[in-house]
């Protein structure tokens, strides 16, 4: 069910340090955000993400978590993709996370008017005092940043 107009979306990958770090900023963000102002987070993650943790991290904090395939693209496409030489210093799972955001993400935010991407390691370590995504119905911004 949708809460509102705005959406916080992660992208989590598996092992203990990001199951750790994925809490504190979830945990974070509802203390110093969320508490206040409704709205949805989703998490994406793809299929060797903890299940038992999808599971314990949707009760304690009230979030969606979807499954994508984030090399998919890559490994059935491979024998068609050139890499420039001046990025295969990038992994493939860095690439196709880029492509993930580039292309495929829209279509799972496509309900919501305002989005804001963090890290797992992204932490709001004080209250915010307003309603961001609010504000920037209220003023018809498209675009924010720090």
């Amino acid at each position: 069910m949708k809460k509102s107009q705005g959406v916080f979306c992660y992208l989590a990958n598996k092992g203990f340090k990001n199951y750790f770090e994925l809490f504190k900023s979830l945990f974070l963000l509802k203390k110093n955000f969320l508490f206040n102002y409704k709205h949805d987070v989703i998490v994406f993650h793809e299929s060797n993400f903890n299940k038992l943790i999808i599971y314990i991290y949707s009760f304690i904090f009230s979030i969606e978590f979807r499954l994508i395939n984030l090399n998919e693209q890559y490994y059935t496409n491979k024998q068609n993709i050139k890499i420039d030489s001046d990025l295969k210093s990038f992994g493939i799972g860095y690439r196709s996370m880029c492509f993930f955001f580039f292309s495929q993400f829209y279509k799972h935010i496509k309900d919501y008017k305002y989005y804001c991407r963090l890290d797992t390691d992204s932490f709001l370590t004080g209250k915010i005092n307003f309603d961001f995504f609010q504000s920037m119905k209220d003023n018809n911004f498209l675009y924010g940043y720090i």
